[in-house]
């Protein structure tokens, strides 16, 4: 079949109807607080296969905080994942957004995906305060060959600096990495090793 027309308007489609799932008893509250607060990325990276296209559509602030509330009131979540591709991407929506979760108090603690070249010491600081307490970057690689390669659009000396900025805060943060892409030598996947060494994360997934 031909590919369906993209919902450009976020807001109309429903809340996950957590309540259908089967044995929902099984369920912990931090298991029901996942939320996609966008769908799409910009970027190019070769490796994805872009399922939900590469243009980014957002849902409104307030849209974002009405499941939240749901969500907490009706499962006693506290804890909370934001599983956008890219969770920093907007920063004037992504200040909105937490400035309303810090004055409407919602109390609750969260984790998001991002990459390196969204995130910087100021907009850290304000997530902070908003309650998030884990970050999840995609690293990949030690060698800035296999970056160009792949069209991540980041460099090794970004990489260095958020991962100096996350550990100074004392963020607790996971780093993704990749090894057996066809064109990596065994060069290349040993600077991957000692590069995740360099970085120290508190958690490295490979």
């Amino acid at each position: 079949n031909p590919a369906g027309a993209l919902i450009e308007n976020l807001d109309l489609v429903p809340f996950p109807a957590r309540d259908l799932l089967m044995n929902l008893e099984n369920y912990s509250s931090e298991d029901l607080g996942v939320i996609m607060t966008t769908r799409g990325c910009p970027y190019r990276c070769t490796y994805c296969f872009h399922m939900l296209s590469k243009r980014l559509r957002s849902r409104s602030v307030d849209n974002v905080l009405d499941e939240i509330k749901l969500v907490k009131e009706k499962y006693g979540t506290k804890q909370f994942a934001f599983k956008d591709d890219t969770f920093t991407i907007n920063r004037k929506r992504l200040t909105e957004l937490l400035d309303k979760m810090i004055d409407q108090k919602l109390n609750i603690n969260w984790e998001c995906t991002t990459r390196v070249n969204v995130l910087d010491e100021e907009m850290l600081k304000h997530m902070l305060k908003a309650g998030c307490n884990v970050i999840k970057i995609g690293v990949e690689t030690g060698s800035q060959k296999i970056l160009d390669d792949t069209k991540k659009g980041i460099t090794l000396v970004q990489i260095r600096k958020t991962a100096k900025l996350l550990n100074k805060y004392n963020v607790f943060w996971s780093a993704y990495f990749m090894m057996g892409l066809p064109q990596e030598t065994e060069e290349d996947i040993m600077s991957t090793y000692h590069f995740l060494k360099e970085l120290n994360p508190h958690y490295a997934g490979l």
